[in-house]
């Protein structure tokens, strides 16, 4: 037993059992200057390796990830072990109490026997914890990149918090960027707003069961359910479905459409709006004018997001259920809003944005209502989970899914469909 275990051994008893319970990952030493250590097929495709940290200067790295935490904190989360620089450089600070999750166990099993991390490890101010245990995100903290890619699937909810954590001052700023365009789109939609009636919630009061429609690869497989059951439920349909929907003869009762680019014109592109004229459009004011302009049906306009008119955390689809749930239903059924890129394609067939997925290698990885690991988008895991945390706060609406192909969802029951 090296040094590094021993300390676990010693001070983290537990821990040092369930590493002992598991097999390293494959890795080996890179040549770089500064070598790291290389995990193979850790992709879905099995052709990726992964380089744990830097090769060039790892400490610099860990200095820079360091910056998550503010000056004063007095006790930060270190989520992946990394080859330790991480954990070094934040226990330089005198006071501060640092908590290292592992994301992965077999991944720390091949760090603790191929490095020296017994230094860290055997802080008094330092303390090993077991990621699949933890439901939520704890901060402040600080991460290693690579190691929330490798992390296990026991993990992976947590994983994605963290990268929606990570990524909000991106979305924050990208959202800047785009303020020019979205006020473009509010003055040209101005002169509409007058025949749009103002959201609110008894806008469309309707509390029949509800099908939320998303744009997902398994919507095509549940088309003629749909059309079967529309005389009974409510059909809420994001628009980029339109496409889809109208292949199979189904018209939705409700259509809401958020997107400011000028792709979202595409979503009604070659239909009939004769097709649509007593569907409600529910639309957001910074929409492209293109598809106010063609509708000819009756228009609410709703500003999105997460703290206004109707709640969105990134995606269409959380709109199309907090519309539901506003206007009153107590059943939501989810059809198409599987989160993931099932037989590698991005959306359902005749779906405007349909592209094959199956290309890219860097994507993370989730597991289906099957079993099965399949790939997704960080964006995508993210929005799961945001919906998963509406889920939890209406007990009063039974929320189901369809599509096992899809991610399951917390707080969805699977129902069958087939």
């Amino acid at each position: 037993m090296n040094q590094t275990m021993s300390v676990i051994k010693k001070r983290f008893p537990d821990l040092f059992r369930k590493l002992e319970s598991v097999e390293p990952m494959p890795c080996s030493w890179s040549n770089g200057p500064k070598p790291t250590l290389v995990f193979h097929n850790t992709s879905p495709a099995g052709q990726c390796p992964v380089h744990l940290t830097s090769q060039v200067k790892p400490k610099s790295e860990a200095i820079t990830q360091s910056t998550l935490l503010p000056n004063d904190a007095k006790s930060a989360w270190l989520y992946g072990t990394g080859l330790g620089e991480l954990q070094r450089h934040v226990l330089k600070r005198p006071t501060i109490k640092a908590a290292t999750v592992i994301m992965n166990m077999r991944v720390a099993k091949s760090v603790f026997l191929a490095s020296f991390q017994a230094d860290w490890l055997a802080h008094p101010r330092s303390h090993l914890v077991d990621g699949s245990e933890i439901t939520t995100s704890y901060g402040p903290f600080a991460v290693s990149p690579m190691d929330l890619y490798l992390a296990d699937k026991s993990c992976w909810a947590l994983r994605d918090r963290l990268n929606a954590i990570l990524n909000s001052k991106f979305n924050e700023e990208l959202a800047l960027s785009r303020a020019t365009e979205q006020l473009h789109n509010i003055d040209e939609n101005r002169r509409r707003f007058s025949d749009s009636v103002v959201y609110n919630p008894v806008t469309a009061p309707d509390e029949r069961p509800t099908f939320v429609i998303g744009a997902g690869p398994t919507l095509v497989k549940y088309l003629p359910l749909i059309k079967n059951c529309q005389p009974r439920v409510r059909v809420v349909a994001v628009s980029t479905a339109l496409r889809s929907l109208a292949s199979a003869g189904i018209i939705p009762d409700v259509v809401i459409s958020i997107d400011f680019s000028s792709t979202v014109v595409s979503h009604f592109a070659d239909i009939d709006m004769q097709y649509l004229k007593n569907t409600l459009l529910v639309y957001d004011p910074v929409v492209n004018p293109g598809v106010i302009a063609n509708w000819t049906g009756p228009r609410v306009c709703a500003v999105t997001g997460p703290n206004h008119a109707l709640w969105a955390a990134g995606s269409v689809i959380h709109s199309c259920v907090d519309f539901s749930v506003k206007s009153g239903t107590k059943e939501i059924t989810l059809i198409g809003a599987d989160f993931c890129y099932v037989a590698g394609m991005s959306h359902a067939k005749m779906a405007p944005e349909l592209e094959d997925m199956s290309i890219h290698k860097w994507l993370p990885t989730v597991v289906d209502g099957l079993g099965r690991e399949v790939q997704s988008a960080n964006a995508l895991c993210q929005f799961a989970r945001y919906l998963e945390d509406y889920i939890g706060k209406h007990p009063e609406v039974r929320f189901t899914k369809l599509g096992k192909e899809g991610v399951p969802l917390k707080g969805a029951a699977w129902i069958d469909g087939d």
